[in-house]
Formats: structure tokens, sequence, C-alpha cells
């Protein structure tokens, strides 16, 4: 259980007060016990002389033993004390009523013999009634001692109590008055502090709206214009640390860059949202060790490195995951006040950056490169050495020049449609359309393209076969893209598809598309190629689209023109069982839901 401040200074001030008290009284209770003694010494004194004054001139005359016997009764009745008459040898001669005084009437008495010596002595005695004063005084006729006359009374110390209850009376008020002060004085200091206690913890729950007022002038009321000055200064400095803590996080959330912040024994204290979908991290990671989130060897090293020389360092290196991943990695030591190191360093900034795209992007750069050459090179090759034998040869005949002139022509040709088809995929990448999707009859593009194939598939006897429902909808694309798409996928089925083979083209309608399946009996694609053959001069097989007369650029037109009208392209295929090529149109007669609010 918590005492207020308040209780404990009017417990301090009591306890004060009583022990001042305590003090006063046993010194004032003392001295006035020291003084009643001495009161009760020279009363018994003065009284002892007084008696001894008056009956000396009696004891010399040795006929008034009798009158000397009742003058001693009454002074005993009147001094309420005990009177012993003692010889010059110590022998009582005269013993007054013995009363509630025990009986020491013997010369055996120190004060008495003492007094015979010396002229007076004193004695205070102590018994179970109490303490009784002796004072014991010699009678003298100038050197000769006639004897000695000894008083005892009781000490009465009565009046000593009295004064302690007055006392005690004069402390009990002076308590009383002092509990009242207290809880006035410390009501006036406990209040504000109370205040004060109270805005504290207001302003430690982070409510700064509040402010303190104390009247006081003195040093509380400084310490409340403390407070409240710290209260607004905290207010500002929170307001400000929590608008660069939003900045940052707004920074760090739209950075396509993972960053990872960690200390120096490699424990993760900040993350973005990009370095958690890079890894593929669901979850927090805050508190954990690097190794436990992503295990890398080659990040562990670089991070472990950085730490180490207390250096920036730069590393690229390819994740675990199902794709794999090139990222690019910067790390740099930071320091932060209060928690560096000698060196000045607390912990690490790794900034990841994916490149994976960028990577493919540049194998694909090459691979185009080197397709282009290569595609190239062979039609110029051919016309070069057949328009130098033309040139060389002075006497040719005509049909061999003719023919020479006619591989010329179909090489040129060759190269013109790559060229053509080259523009294509440059218009379709750049998106310059020359007009926007609209709704259209797919059958009729279907039918129209079977058409100009049934000359050609005659010809290696391969079978087209229709299989089309009554109604297929209408769908969101352009002519040419349907023209292009529909004639470079029968193009490819009847181009690789053997003599006596069949095509089958299917068409089906789903709730928000249209999908038109083209599937051949032909040589089939392996299975590893089939995520690139929509690849730029991609080829399956070395010199096939060459063999086929072919410029490797077909498969690509396709699916770059159905992407362009928001459509797409997929293929299916085993080496030697054939393959099936489809792709996907939007329904033109589903109105996409639009939000009202946007």
């Amino acid at each position: 259980m918590q005492i207020s401040i308040r209780w404990k200074l009017i417990a301090t001030f009591l306890g004060l007060t009583l022990g001042i008290f305590l003090l006063v009284e046993f010194f004032i209770g003392t001295g006035v016990k020291r003084l009643l003694e001495e009161k009760e010494r020279t009363s018994l004194s003065r009284d002892c002389r007084i008696v001894a004054g008056v009956l000396s001139n009696k004891l010399e005359d040795g006929n008034a033993a009798g009158a000397l016997d009742s003058l001693v009764h009454n002074f005993s009745a009147l001094l309420e004390a005990r009177i012993i008459i003692y010889d010059s040898l110590g022998r009582v001669l005269i013993l007054s009523d013995v009363g509630s005084i025990p009986d020491f009437g013997n010369a055996e008495n120190p004060e008495v013999r003492k007094a015979l010596d010396s002229g007076e002595a004193m004695r205070l005695h102590s018994t179970e009634n109490g303490e009784i004063l002796h004072y014991a005084y010699a009678f003298r006729r100038g050197a000769r001692t006639l004897g000695a006359v000894r008083l005892s009374r009781p000490m009465d110390l009565q009046p000593n109590f009295a004064i302690y209850r007055m006392i005690s009376l004069t402390g009990l008020v002076c308590v009383v008055a002092v509990l009242g002060l207290s809880v006035v004085i410390t009501g006036r200091i406990a209040g504000p502090l109370q205040r004060m206690v109270r805005f504290a913890n207001q302003v430690a729950a982070n409510y700064f709206d509040k402010k303190l007022f104390v009247q006081n002038k003195d040093e509380l009321g400084e310490l409340a214009a403390a407070l409240n000055s710290m209260s607004q200064r905290l207010s500002r400095t929170l307001e400000q640390i929590t608008s660069e803590r939003n900045h940052l996080q707004a920074i760090l959330a739209g950075m396509e860059e993972g960053v990872l912040v960690t200390d120096l024994q490699g424990k993760i204290f900040l993350t973005n949202p990009s370095f958690k979908e890079i890894f593929s991290i669901a979850g927090p990671v805050e508190g954990k060790s690097v190794l436990e989130i992503v295990r890398n060897v080659t990040l562990q090293k670089a991070l472990t490195a950085a730490i180490r020389n207390r250096q920036s360092m730069a590393v690229e290196f390819t994740t675990n995951e199902t794709p794999p991943k090139v990222l690019e990695l910067h790390v740099v030591p930071f320091g932060r006040a209060g928690f560096s190191d000698q060196n000045g360093v607390s912990g690490l900034v790794a900034v990841f950056h994916d490149v994976s795209e960028l990577k493919q992007l540049e194998r694909v750069r090459r691979d185009f490169i080197a397709n282009v050459s290569h595609e190239l090179r062979t039609p110029l090759t051919s016309i070069k050495g057949f328009a130098e034998t033309l040139l060389d040869v002075e006497k040719i005949d005509p049909a061999q020049a003719r023919e020479f002139l006619e591989t010329i022509n179909r090489n040129v040709d060759r190269m013109s449609r790559m060229v053509e088809d080259l523009l294509e995929i440059s218009r379709l990448e750049s998106q310059q359309f020359d007009q926007p999707p609209a709704p259209l009859e797919l059958a009729e593009f279907i039918h129209d393209a079977v058409r100009s194939f049934q000359e050609l598939s005659a010809k290696k006897t391969i079978q087209l076969q229709l299989e089309l429902p009554e109604e297929l909808p209408l769908v969101l694309a352009t002519e040419r893209t349907l023209e292009q798409v529909l004639s470079n996928l029968l193009e490819n089925a009847v181009k690789y598809t053997p003599e006596g083979g069949h095509i089958i083209i299917r068409a089906v309608a789903l709730p928000q598309e249209a999908i038109v399946h083209i599937q051949d009996t032909g040589i089939g694609i392996p299975s590893v190629d089939l995520d690139r053959i929509f690849e730029r001069f991609y080829r399956v097989e070395k010199g096939r689209s060459t063999d086929s007369g072919g410029t490797g650029l077909g498969l690509s037109i396709v699916k770059h023109s159905l992407q362009a009208i928001g459509g797409r392209v997929w293929a299916e295929s085993a080496l030697g069982s054939g393959s099936t090529f489809s792709f996907a149109l939007r329904r033109a007669d589903i109105v996409p839901v639009v939000d009202e609010q946007q």
C-alpha cells in the first residue's frame, strides 16, 4: 500500500513534535524533581536548625526533661517529621512518635555520627514505601558538643505530579495544534504535488493537451511551470518524431528495393514491405536473426564481412526460391548516438534490388542480337554468294541466272518479312494501335482463316476440322489482331504437322471470355521449351525456323497482339504427341463492373 506524501509529512511533523515534547518533559521533569528535592533538603535543614536552637537551652537544664519531651512531640507534629534527640555519645534521649516513619533511633545511623563529629549531616534513605530524608545537627556550646537532633521526613514530591499533568496537558494541546497546522501546511504542499503527479502521468500517457495550474509563487510554482514547459517540448518533439517516422515508413513502403536494418549481432529491427515480398516472408521478423529469415550463404557472408570490416560493400547473388531471383545487395554500416561501438558503428542497412527482370531483359537482348544476326546472316550470305556468281561469270545460262535471281528475291522477301515482323512487335510493345478493340464475330474470323489454309493443308493431306458451338459470343478485339493470331497459329500448325495429320479448331464460351483451341498432331514441343516459345527468335531446334521458312517472330507477335487487347495465349504440348495452342478473348456482351466512387 502506497502512503501519500501528505500523510508522510503529517507523520513527520507529529513525530518531531512528540519527540521534542518528550525531551522537554524529560528535562523539565528532571529539573523540577531536582528543585523539589533541593527545596525539601533546605526546608528540612532549616527546620532542624530551628529545633536545635530552641532545644539547646532546654537540654542544658537537667530539670526540664519533661518539658523537653513535650516540646519535641509538639515540634514533630508541627513539622510533620520525626525528631530524635541524641546526647554527645550518640545515645537517644528523646524520641518523637514513630507514626509512619520506621524507627531508626540509634547512633549507628551514619548522619548522626557524622553530625556529632562535624556539626551536621544529611542522608537520603530509600525504603519500600518511598524515600526518607534524614538531617542531623549537633548542639554545641563553644567547642563542646552537647548532643544532636535529627529530623526525618518523607520526600513529598506530590507537586511534581501536578506539574507533570500540566506539562502533559500543554503537550496534548501542542500536538493537536501541530496536527491542525500540519494538515493545513501539508495540504498546501501535497495538493500541488499530487496534481503534478497526475499531470506527469498524463504526459507519460501522451496526453499533452492538459495544462498544470499551481498558484504557488515558490519552488512548487517554478516546478509546475517547468513541467508545463517540458510537456510542450515533449509534445513538439513527439510530433516531430512521429512525422519523421511516418515519412520514413512512407518512403520505405514506396520503395521497390527491399530494406533491411540490423544491429551488430545480426538481429533485425526494421524492414519494409518490399523486403518481405522479395523473400516471400509473412509475419513479423523484428528481433530475429537474418539467418532465421533468409537462408542464403552469400547474403550471410556479405553481412558478416560488412560487420567485421565496418565498410560498405556490394554483392550480387541468386536466391534459393523457385523461380530464383537475382538480387543486388548494398550494405552500409551506420551509427546511432549512444549505441555505437568504438568505430562509431551500431548496425547495418542492407538494400536489396531485384534485378531478375533486368537480367532477363539483358539475356533477351543478347539472344535477340544473336538471333537477328543469325537470321540475317543466312539470307545475306545466300544473296551475296549468288550476286557474286552473277557478277563473276561472264557467260551464264539464262535459266541458271533466273534461278539465282529467284533465290535472291526469295531471301530478300524473307528479310523483308522479318523486318516487318520486328516493326510489328515494336508497334505492339509501344502500344501504337490503329484502332481500339471493338465487338467482333469470332466465328466469322475462324471460318475465314480456315478457308485461307485449305489449299496449303490439302497439299500435305492434312485434315482441318472445325468444332464450333452454334453460337459464339462477340469478342473485344481488332480485325488485324484476330487475323494475325489465327493466321500465325494455323500456319504453325500446318507447318509442323506431318502429311496425313489433322488439325482441330475448337471454340468454347465461358462467362467472362471466349477461348479458341488449335490442336495438331505435329512433332510436338519439349516441356522445357514451352515457357520460352513466345520469345522472339526462340527456336526449339536450331535451324527449325529457317528450314520452315519462318522468321521466328510469329508466336511473339501473337503474344504481344493478344496482350495489347486484354487477351492471353498459352500452349500445351509433349514431344511427339502434337501441340495445342489456345488463346482467350474478352466477351463483348459482358459489361465490366465500375465502382461508382471512382
